[in-house]
């Protein structure tokens, strides 16, 4: 069986389906999966990891990864993709780096973790479009705090740097996340200094 090379490069992208068998692969991305129905087989290099209902699993950039699915029970992952370039703090670790065993099983994973995973289903009703646009969002507003707190750029140059049109789109959703305004924010800060 040959190898193939994934280009997932497009920053966040996500899938929620019915997995099926998938033949060994990589890619540079970091590949989250979350197990909401059934059971999957996971191989990483020559292990096999069983996923239940409720398991999670990451598999770190360039990790030769294939997915099983046995049986004729209803089953459906959640796959987020993320390019290791948006955690820039830790870029080198993820390229040299993984786990012996990727996945954490449901009564190990943490529950803000299941609940942001539910959430996110539950809000996009499992439209991949719907889970991409959200995750980028958070990935945006996460990006603007640190720009917040860490540079005296301008609300303006930084509601810009993370792609919004407008300053006041970026207020209301900024405000929707955090329950203060950029301004606010940003002020509470350098008090907090």
């Amino acid at each position: 069986m040959l190898l193939v090379y994934e280009n997932k490069n497009t920053g966040l992208s996500s899938e929620w389906k019915e997995p099926v068998h998938v033949p060994p692969h990589l890619h540079e991305a970091i590949e989250v999966v979350y197990v909401t129905d059934g059971e999957v087989e996971l191989g990483v290099g020559p292990e096999l990891f069983h996923m239940d209902e409720g398991d999670f699993a990451i598999i770190f950039p360039n990790v030769i990864h294939h997915y099983q699915v046995f049986g004729q029970k209803k089953n459906k992952v959640i796959y987020l993709y993320l390019d290791p370039k948006l955690f820039p703090s830790y870029y080198k670790e993820l390229q040299n780096y993984s786990p012996e065993n990727p996945v954490v099983k449901k009564r190990k994973v943490h529950p803000d973790v299941v609940n942001a995973i539910k959430y996110l289903a539950e809000i996009t009703d499992g439209n991949p479009m719907l889970i991409k646009a959200y995750a980028q969002m958070i990935v945006r507003l996460n990006y603007a705090v640190a720009e917040l707190e860490n540079s005296m750029d301008s609300i303006t140059n930084i509601c810009l740097d993370c792609g919004f049109e407008s300053q006041r789109t970026f207020n209301r959703v900024f405000k929707d996340r955090y329950k203060i305004t950029p301004r606010e924010y940003r002020k509470r800060m350098e008090h907090d200094k």
